[in-house]
């Protein structure tokens, strides 16, 4: 029976450890979503930023042209 409640205890003392790691991996996972879409963003402002300085380059060429 001592057997028996050992290894019951093991096995549980296992799933503990698993559960914590799983909630460490998933906490770590949700960090760097977080980071990937704040960087993500940043990135498709600058894309703007310069699409919208080469929109504006062919009108002062044309203005400066004519």
């Amino acid at each position: 029976h001592e057997l028996k409640d050992r290894a019951r205890h093991d096995a549980e003392q296992i799933i503990k450890a698993a559960h914590s790691e799983a909630r460490s991996i998933t906490q770590e996972a949700l960090a760097e979503r977080e980071r990937l879409a704040a960087e993500a963003a940043r990135v498709r402002a600058l894309l703007e930023s310069a699409l919208a300085v080469v929109d504006e380059e062919p009108q002062a060429q044309a203005s400066q042209a004519a």
